[in-house]
């Protein structure tokens, strides 16, 4: 059986919520090796590793067990606000250092796998600050075509 390979960024939460779905699925750790926790179940296996980015973490995890992929909560990333607290969308201009990493890796793939629908929800909620709204609605304007990278 292949395995595959998630590598998201979510909140501390949804790491918990993780951790606890791999206990609650009978996994039991078993070896670490470096940053990697490997947890196993009779011939499934599942290795995770964790390290913080911004006001988040980062997820990457290893498994061949469809219970648990088919499990997972959702992993969709936290908003570009609550990620980098201390940025002011308003200043930004070209993206550098770990928000650029984090943008490129993490949201600006999410975003693209939204509908065009679930895009213009997101740039019209008042609950969402607006220097991040227009910041994003900028970023995708300069992609145009471009599904691959905001520009």
């Amino acid at each position: 059986m292949g395995a595959y390979l998630l590598n998201v960024h979510v909140t501390a939460e949804v790491v918990s919520r993780v951790e606890q779905l791999i206990a609650q699925l009978g996994f039991l750790a078993r070896a670490q090796s470096g940053r990697f926790q490997t947890y196993r179940r009779g011939s499934e296996a599942v290795s995770l590793q964790t390290e913080s980015l911004g006001e988040g973490i980062s997820i990457l995890l290893v498994s061949n067990s469809t219970d648990l992929l088919e499990a997972l909560p959702d992993l969709s990333p936290p908003a570009p606000w609550q990620v980098f607290p201390n940025i002011d969308a308003s200043g930004l201009g070209s993206l550098q250092g770990s928000l650029d990493y984090w943008w490129q890796y993490y949201w600006w793939p999410y975003w693209q796998s939204l509908t065009q629908k679930q895009r213009n929800e997101w740039l019209q909620d008042p609950t969402y600050p607006e220097a991040w709204r227009e910041y994003v609605q900028l970023q995708e304007a300069f992609a145009g075509n471009d599904t691959e990278s905001p520009a």
